[in-house]
């Protein structure tokens, strides 16, 4: 996930799959305020955050 800007709107990325163990889905909620939830990941040896933006079930 190197480049990525966690928390930053203007900087969004497609991630096809995590190769890196370290990271784990914390938790879900809106955190852009389109009313659908997202993803937040922690890499819990970095302590880096991601926010996967999330536009329906899938």
């Amino acid at each position: 996930m190197d480049g990525f800007q966690p928390l930053n709107f203007e900087s969004r990325k497609l991630i096809t799959k995590v190769d890196d163990l370290d990271w784990k889905m914390i938790t879900a909620a809106d955190f852009n305020g389109d009313g659908k939830d997202d993803i937040l990941w922690r890499n819990s040896r970095t302590g880096e955050n991601a926010v996967w933006f999330m536009d329906g079930l899938t």
